[in-house]
């Protein structure tokens, strides 16, 4: 996307558009809004909005043949809702129906309308309660035109007292206009309305059915004279009314017609999920009987059948949507203030939003209309970072992690003992290898008994520097990984994490794979699986699981196998949403992945107990959670120390460890500490993960102090100093004693900026 199409991207959203009955309706009825009145018991609200669209709201709701009813999306399922019913409900016991009187300046314009059916009536009454004085000419000795031979005697007239009882409108009922030159002799504007068969005044020819206009200025056709139903004829009325007035005030009518165009149905709202329940055929017989009585309980029980019709589908599922009360329309308001420069400055009004997007693309799987919410917010990204406008603290942290991963200490290929091409290598991601290492060096061991040529390539896929838009990092990361999997003879790749997976195939798609799971379930005849022992468990499905439903399956088949008893956790792989760690929103909005992290603890399946995980983050999060967790492959490979929860520090410290036992390498010799042991209270890990900061963080903050004597008293007798790293300022509170070298840090908080 380049930025014009991320400021229309939410276009075709369906959130709070008319649904496809109002589009339906030729008055453009909120048939939405009037039921959900209809629903509360709220009638005479109802009747106003009714009568507003209706204009004649007893005709109408006799007389209309339901155009709505013909795109109800109930209709697909049980019959449709039957708004005439409704409409009669409303009408019925609405109670006071006069309308109201406005005190509305008068126009100096004088407009006539020629013919009193009822696109000539919703002309007069519309103009003439707006201050123009109206004359009515109908050859008939009464208005009403056909519609008198359609309704019951007198059924009517009410109606047409209602809507010109303080209109002023003159009528001059027996008069037949003799010729256009009469017609608007005296008359700055002209409607002709005369119906069926009527005198056009030679005009027809040059009628333009979207303006209602003519070849004659200020004179306008409608109705039934160019072929309306009755319905249709109050729409023209009230088209031309408007157009008239525009006519009158600007001399001109060329931008009235797009207003009253009805919008286009959207097909998204078939698409929905309604909670229609069984088919509803008990009642259809009362419901007939009641179309002409309008049955106070059946007009009711008809708009309870109305599921109106409105689209929630992403703001229900994002966590980011809910939090800041948005959705797409919104979203893509505040992206473009973002990205365009106003002034040749640029408003981040949604820096942190956008950075708060854990980009898992379940809205866009969700979306019935195609709204790609994700990718917009993932191009905002990359042209933010191209103008240089994304903060650094939201994804400094992760891009050194990465870096880290990608270092000497923590990045390794593990070929075949002779060197030659293998078939198959093992990629189990960054995050498996600092979560639980026991897992991979499991996973590795049973595939070498397999294929012994099989290698293994321990490093970060990328995701890191794409979630940043850190395209340079990310085109250095593929490069690598290319070069590194071309040298190995290309081997078929097996992940054991979908994220990595799906980042190789859009970046590196030449490089085919599946994850691991998959290929153990197909080749467990060496497997040794454990005993569950019928322990209650449910699949944690990632995010990046979507579209991959054969790895869904055979992670449940491993777990099956090795004796749990499954129930399905909610939502499944199809609908899966992040566990709060995608997009690495942490940094950007903490609270936001704290709601996240909640929200998936509590989306367990009834008495299962443990969550069966694929991705290290999820499992980290339900174990961060004080939830019970496991990583499928540690429960295929149990090894001593594994489901536990590591601290940042320990996570970078098991990467290091695990490439030099599975690469060979000796073990180096402990970190000096740059002469100085530091103490860390087990109080404080939590606290220094929760601002991401790393043991050699503190302890290069602490010799700092301590070797430029950068360094405050507190009343308590501690020292207190700080160290400006290139996005970071952290501050450490500590105690020293100067004969052991040995510091006891009591407390440590930092300043995630950079200060210019």
């Amino acid at each position: 996307m380049d930025f014009q199409e991320i400021k229309l991207y939410a276009e075709a959203c369906i959130r709070d558009r008319p649904p496809p009955c109002a589009c339906a309706c030729p008055l453009g009825l909120d048939v939405r809004g009037m039921i959900g009145k209809v629903s509360k018991g709220r009638y005479g609200s109802a009747f106003r909005a009714y009568r507003e669209a209706a204009l004649f709201p007893g005709i109408v709701s006799r007389l209309c043949p339901s155009y709505c009813g013909e795109r109800c999306v109930r209709g697909r399922h049980d019959g449709s809702v039957d708004l005439r019913l409704i409409e009669r409900g409303i009408v019925e016991k609405a109670g006071r129906t006069e309308p109201p009187r406005y005190a509305v300046p008068k126009k100096d314009f004088r407009v006539a309308v020629a013919g009193g059916g009822l696109s000539g009536l919703a002309c007069a009454c519309r103009l003439s309660s707006k201050g123009y004085a109206l004359t009515l000419f109908e050859a008939a000795e009464s208005i009403g035109g056909r519609v008198r031979g359609l309704m019951p005697d007198g059924a009517a007239d009410e109606d047409f007292a209602m809507a010109f009882m303080h209109s002023g409108c003159v009528f001059r009922t027996g008069a037949r206009v003799g010729g256009l030159a009469e017609a608007v002799e005296g008359f700055d504007a002209l409607y002709v309305a005369t119906g069926r068969g009527g005198d056009d005044f030679g005009l027809l020819g040059s009628w333009d059915a979207r303006m209602l206009s003519t070849a004659a200025p200020g004179v306008y056709l409608g109705g039934g004279l160019v072929g309306c139903e009755p319905v249709w004829s109050i729409e023209n009325g009230l088209r031309a009314a408007s157009a008239i007035e525009e006519f009158l005030k600007t001399g001109r009518n060329d931008g009235i017609g797009p207003l009253f165009d009805r919008p286009p149905s959207s097909e998204g709202f078939y698409r929905l999920k309604y909670d229609f329940g069984p088919p509803d055929t008990a009642d259809a017989a009362d419901t007939a009987d009641a179309a002409d009585t309008a049955d106070a309980d059946a007009c009711a029980r008809e708009a309870g059948r109305c599921p109106s019709c409105n689209c929630s589908v992403c703001i229900d599922a994002c966590p980011l949507m809910g939090h800041y009360r948005t959705d797409p329309k919104r979203i893509a308001a505040d992206l473009g203030v973002t990205l365009l420069p106003v002034g040749g400055k640029i408003k981040h009004v949604a820096s942190r939003m956008l950075n708060s997007c854990s980009l898992c693309g379940l809205c866009d799987a969700l979306c019935p209309a195609g709204v790609k919410t994700c990718e917009a917010m993932y191009e905002s990204r990359r042209l933010m970072r191209g103008s240089g406008n994304i903060p650094p603290a939201f994804h400094d942290f992760w891009i050194e992690d990465m870096r880290f991963s990608m270092s000497g200490g923590a990045y390794a290929v593990v070929g075949p003992e002779s060197g030659a091409p293998c078939g198959v290598a093992f990629f189990p991601g960054c995050q498996l290898a600092a979560s639980s290492p026991q897992a991979v060096e499991g996973a590795y061991s049973y595939i070498k008994g397999l294929l012994p040529d099989a290698a293994l390539i321990l490093s970060c896929c990328g995701v890191p520097a794409d979630w940043a838009a850190e395209r340079e990092l990310l085109d250095e990361t593929v490069g690598r990984l290319r070069a590194d999997w071309e040298g190995l003879g290309r081997p078929s790749l097996l992940f054991a994490c979908s994220t990595c997976m799906k980042t190789f195939a859009r970046y590196l798609p030449e490089a085919a794979g599946k994850l691991v799971y998959e290929w153990i379930a197909d080749n467990d005849g060496a497997l040794a699986y454990p005993d569950a022992a019928g322990a209650p468990a449910f699949v944690y499905d990632p995010c990046s699981s979507r579209g991959d439903e054969r790895g869904r399956a055979a992670v449940r088949r491993l777990a099956e196998k090795s004796g749990f008893a499954l129930s399905e956790g909610a939502p499944d792989g199809s609908e899966a949403a992040c566990c709060g760690f995608g997009g690495h929103i942490y940094p950007a909005n903490p609270e936001l992945a704290g709601k996240i992290a909640e929200k998936r603890l509590a989306g367990g399946a009834g008495e299962a107990t443990c969550a069966i995980a694929y991705c290290a983050n999820c499992r980290d999060m339900f174990l961060h959670g004080g939830g019970e967790s496991l990583h499928i492959l540690e429960a295929l490979f149990p090894r001593e120390g594994g489901r536990r929860l590591p601290s940042l520090s320990e996570r970078r410290r098991n990467r290091s460890e695990l490439k030099k036992r599975l690469a060979g390498e000796a073990a180096a010799a402990p970190d000096a500490g740059r002469g100085i042991r530091l103490v860390i209270p087990d109080g404080l890990v939590g606290k220094m993960d929760g601002l991401l900061l790393l043991r050699e963080d503190a302890e290069a903050a602490v010799a700092y102090c301590e070797e430029n004597n950068a360094k405050a008293i507190s009343p308590e007798g501690r020292f207190v100093g700080c160290i400006r790293g290139r996005v970071v300022t952290i501050w450490v509170e500590y105690e020293m004693d100067p004969g052991s070298r040995t510091a006891v840090l009591h407390n440590i908080y930092s300043h995630r900026m950079r200060v210019k």
